[in-house]
């Protein structure tokens, strides 16, 4: 049994700390293709970087298959917690959207079902449902948790 996890632990490692690191200025994009600037061949491996939006710096990181987004795609607060999380297969979204606040609570997590946005504090804001890629419902909260009519 030890065997069989050692063996499975070098393995993992292997796929994760065995793909080529690139930082974000290495790699450019053309309508979400992503090739490494110096050979101009599709970018294959994990994507790292920095970025400032509005008053807030991130980390992100992000995997990349033949020039696709593939894999585990993150967004990091600069104090290292979550912010954002989605998954891609073949440069398609292949998984829920999920965000949190700097809190930690939750912020949003959509799929191609469902919408839900959270309060800062933790309350459920709002829940949409799709159906064949209209809304199906929304309803919505106050901070209280009581429903009140959407906006």
């Amino acid at each position: 049994m030890k065997t069989v996890f050692t063996v499975f632990l070098i393995t993992a490692c292997f796929f994760t700390y065995g793909q080529e690191r690139y930082p974000d200025s290495a790699i450019e994009s053309n309508e979400h293709f992503y090739v490494v600037k110096a050979t101009q061949k599709p970018a294959t491996g994990i994507v790292y970087g920095e970025k400032i939006v509005g008053r807030y710096k991130y980390k992100f990181e992000y995997g990349l298959e033949n020039g696709l987004l593939d894999g585990q795609y993150t967004w990091k607060y600069e104090n290292g917690k979550l912010q954002q999380i989605s998954f891609y297969k073949e440069g398609k979204t292949a998984g829920p959207l999920k965000r949190w606040w700097m809190n930690g609570n939750k912020q949003r997590e959509s799929t191609s079902e469902y919408d839900k946005i959270w309060y800062k504090t933790g309350e459920l804001k709002r829940l949409v449902t799709y159906k064949n890629g209209l809304v199906a419902s929304s309803k919505c909260w106050d901070t209280e948790g009581q429903e009140i009519e959407c906006e």
